[in-house]
């Protein structure tokens, strides 16, 4: 009788610390949930008052390599076909995105924007010209590129949840974060160039010359101007 009783007991206290385990596990998952939908909003606040910077591929080891081995013809060619590119890329951000102030730069500068030396770099015009007039007076900067959302390696912890397996009741991290997938698009980081996650609209699948269904660069920012707008 006292074995039974013992057992009895032992059984629903662990129940009661499974029920407050659960619990304890879903609140931690609802208030993470709930920070980043307030760190969302309150990027997309900060972008509209700050500052897009564009960063544009240069793929200047890449040529000076090819110019080292005497390649000069095929690093021409390059260097002609990255500059077509950024034209391109360059005047989509500019007749199709208004939601910011909007400046261009070239991928070499990338690390002068990690340190926040924003005054030592020489920004780009819209002819992907250099030009020292042109300097960031925003308090709030965010950068974006024309590349391939990352990994989901990248994504944020955001608490656990309970399940059941063979081995019986176990604890799994839970995730909020980008999707698995790489494929082309424009993505808005942060200024050290850490993409941003849902719910901000931080990327815009576009065409990359393979996918004829995808829309063009410019139809791509238009759209991102646009949920950028509708998430305000």
């Amino acid at each position: 009788m006292i074995f039974f009783k013992s057992f009895f007991a032992r059984a629903i206290s662990l129940c009661l610390s499974f029920a407050l385990l659960s619990c304890n596990h879903k609140m931690m998952g609802q208030i993470s949930t709930q920070q980043i939908k307030f760190d969302a909003r309150q990027d997309i606040e900060n972008l509209r008052e700050g500052a897009l910077l564009v960063r544009l591929l240069m793929r200047t080891e890449t040529i000076n390599r090819l110019k080292k081995l005497g390649k000069e013809d095929e690093a021409s060619a390059i260097e002609r076909e990255q500059m077509k590119r950024n034209l391109e890329y360059a005047a989509a951000f500019k007749k199709g995105y208004d939601f910011s102030a909007l400046y261009f730069f070239k991928s070499d500068d990338s690390q002068l924007i990690r340190d926040g030396k924003l005054d030592e770099i020489i920004f780009l015009n819209a002819n992907l010209e250099p030009d020292e007039t042109i300097k960031v007076k925003e308090k709030h900067v965010f950068t974006a590129e024309f590349g391939n959302i990352k990994q989901n390696k990248d994504r944020e912890h955001s608490g656990y949840i309970l399940e059941k397996d063979s081995t019986g009741v176990v604890k799994k991290k839970t995730y909020y974060g980008p999707p698995n997938f790489g494929f082309p698009a424009i993505v808005i980081m942060n200024d050290q160039f850490k993409q941003l996650e849902k719910p901000f609209p931080y990327y815009m699948r576009y065409s990359d010359g393979f996918s004829f269904y995808r829309p063009t660069p410019l139809g791509a920012v238009k759209k991102l101007n646009t949920k950028l707008y509708q998430n305000l």
